[in-house]
């Protein structure tokens, strides 16, 4: 079943997007106004991906450490050093 409904999806998106998929997966895309490929690499989305998340992760502890939640010595202590 869920390979069915993989195919499908991909076909569906290689008739309304205009993209194939090559041997190793990556997405090719054809842009119509200049005829130029673009080959969007499915390694390199997933790190971006990987990397927002991360950073969304940071987001809290630099929030907690500029309103003061962490102690005072150990937020004074790197500019004394």
């Amino acid at each position: 079943m869920a390979d069915t409904a993989n195919s499908y999806l991909h076909q569906l998106a290689a008739r309304t997007l205009n993209i194939t998929y090559d041997a190793s997966r990556d997405i090719n895309w054809v842009d119509p106004s200049d005829g130029s490929l673009v080959v969007f690499n499915l390694g390199d989305i997933s790190w971006v991906l990987t990397s927002t998340a991360l950073v969304w992760l940071m987001i809290p502890g630099i929030g907690f450490f500029y309103s003061g939640l962490l102690r005072r010595l150990t937020v004074m202590s790197p500019p004394l050093v």
